[in-house]
């Protein structure tokens, strides 16, 4: 079996006046004999009387003596490219005509781990012209294997036939394929700022379609080009389809908070922030259907390989431990009764050693200027983490950078933390500029191997 490729029906002609294609290929076809000859041939059965008026008019004209023979060219284009453009360009689709072929082409798809557990909700759809589905590359991402439900047909998978962690997308290839109810693509840069759009939400209370329009487009450097919609979606939606008024693909629907690797589990809100900034109002985004790169492989890749090769994120753990936290700038200290615990860690010199202080007084941190993005004369950050233990426990506590590609960038030493109800303790680390490069980059707190807290940053030169 050979790769499979996305291919898509170019619409031959521009929605501009057909006239334009009449005035360019008349003059081409001028040279050609062909249908000059048939209107000759028609000329030579008009009337004497009929013809006289041609030639003479022709006459007085000055500059042709033929005129019927040189308008043939344009005569018979005219009906031509208006018959091209009502076979191409297809009418437009009723709503609940889109709303039946998104409903028959949605796929829903759990995220499990290796004990059977659902880590999370996601969408898909059919695409044609093979029937693969395609989903968001956050519904995949740390899943041990996925249930793929379409219709009334369910499917348990344990490989992906393509992905991008980049652009966030993936393609699964079922056992069996639905191609009546996949959905065709539209033309290569056919998606415009203002056009009407739709989408299918799963978790919706009322109407499942989704309708608004495409307010922009936003080109992000580590992610690529994304479109900016008017709608919200919820979470379970993202990787769903994007349709124009036509019923065709336009893009992959992405809710705002699963844009990053690993942003899924997180609060959404922060990555909106870091993306968008504060001021922007969040809305579900679309990654136009021409990021897919193809061809697609012929050979599906296990879900086990790419955890393997540092592709997935691992999902927090659903503990309540962490009562606050954020990464900012500078802390500052203030003094209360109590006991004091925090290791510090930095970039380049690793962890102090664990610090306690066993005297009547503990100096508590005030987070100041809390950001997500920063500037390398800004020199380092402060990731701080404030405890809220239900029960007594302890566990060896560390931190990890990752860039935007999953690569290690910081591993603080481990310590020892013991927390019991009650206790207000905090914890934090320096992290300095001065050997990562630009981009983007995750921050996870764990507890032994889990983490519990995570959050994202942007750094500038």
């Amino acid at each position: 079996m050979g790769a499979a490729y996305l291919t898509t029906q170019p619409r031959l002609c521009h929605p501009g006046p057909c006239l334009v294609c009449v005035c360019f290929l008349g003059p081409l076809c001028i040279l050609c004999g062909l249908c000059a000859s048939v209107v000759n041939s028609f000329s030579r059965r008009l009337p004497l009387a009929a013809k006289r008026a041609t030639i003479a008019s022709s006459q007085r004209g000055g500059l042709v003596k033929r005129p019927l023979s040189l308008a043939a060219p344009f005569v018979l284009l005219l009906p031509f490219s208006l018959l091209v453009r009502a076979q191409d360009v297809p009418a437009p689709v009723t709503a609940e005509g889109i709303g039946e072929r998104l409903r028959a082409a949605h796929v829903a798809i759990e995220k499990r781990n290796a004990a059977g557990r659902v880590l999370g909700l996601g969408s898909g759809f059919h695409l044609a012209p093979h029937g693969y589905v395609l989903t968001a590359f956050h519904v995949i991402d740390g899943a041990s294997s996925l249930r793929v439900t379409t219709g009334d047909k369910t499917f348990d998978l344990d490989s992906v036939l393509a992905w991008d962690r980049r652009h966030g997308y993936a393609v699964l290839r079922l056992p069996e394929a639905d191609s009546a109810a996949a959905l065709a693509p539209a033309a290569p840069g056919s998606v415009q700022v203002g056009e009407r759009v739709f989408a299918f939400d799963p978790s919706a209370p009322d109407n499942p379609l989704v309708e608004g329009e495409v307010r922009g487009r936003t080109a992000f450097p580590e992610l690529g080009e994304r479109l900016s919609l008017s709608f919200l979606v919820h979470q379970e939606a993202s990787g769903g389809a994007l349709v124009n008024q036509h019923g065709e693909v336009v893009g992959l629907l992405q809710a705002p908070g699963t844009l990053l690797p690993g942003g899924w589990s997180v609060d959404p809100q922060r990555i909106v922030q870091l993306l968008f900034g504060s001021a922007y109002e969040a809305h579900a985004v679309g990654l136009p259907l021409d990021a897919l790169r193809n061809p697609f492989p012929a050979q599906a890749t296990p879900l086990a390989e790419l955890a393997r090769g540092g592709l997935f994120v691992s999902p927090l753990a659903e503990d309540d431990v962490v009562s606050q936290g954020t990464v900012v700038h500078r802390l500052t200290r203030r003094i209360r009764q109590g006991v004091f615990v925090s290791p510090q860690t930095d970039a380049d010199s690793g962890p102090s050693p664990l610090r306690r202080r066993p005297t009547s007084t503990q100096p508590l941190l005030n987070a100041v200027d809390s950001r997500f993005e920063y500037r390398r004369a800004d020199e380092h950050l402060h990731v701080f983490v404030v405890w809220g233990p239900r029960s007594k426990r302890q566990h060896q506590l560390s931190l990890r950078l990752y860039d935007l590609e999953n690569r290690l960038r910081v591993r603080s030493k481990p310590s020892k933390l013991k927390l019991a109800p009650g206790d207000e303790k905090s914890n934090w680390w320096k992290i300095s500029f001065d050997k990562l490069p630009a981009g983007l980059y995750r921050v996870d707190v764990l507890l032994d191997d889990s983490p519990v807290w995570r959050s994202f940053f942007r750094l500038l030169d």
